[in-house]
């Protein structure tokens, strides 16, 4: 389950109020889904992470050049 409040630093006509989100994360943690609300208003939202860009992340190698000081 994931619950989280988005609220604006400096919100314009419309943004000034945080805006609540409840929703559950797939088996395979790539998707949230869920509902938001702010005042009497509410709806569904769909969070979706990118594979290609999680897998990048995931299988990403550091590499150490090392160069010689007297050249």
């Amino acid at each position: 389950m994931v619950d989280f409040t988005k609220s604006y630093r400096a919100g314009s006509f419309g943004y000034e109020a945080p805006i609540d989100y409840v929703g559950s994360l797939s088996q395979d943690g790539l998707m949230i889904t869920g509902v938001w609300s702010m005042y009497e208003m509410d709806g569904t939202f769909e969070m979706v992470r990118d594979v290609a860009v999680a897998d990048e992340k995931e299988n990403k190698v550091e590499i150490s050049i090392l160069l010689p000081t007297d050249i």
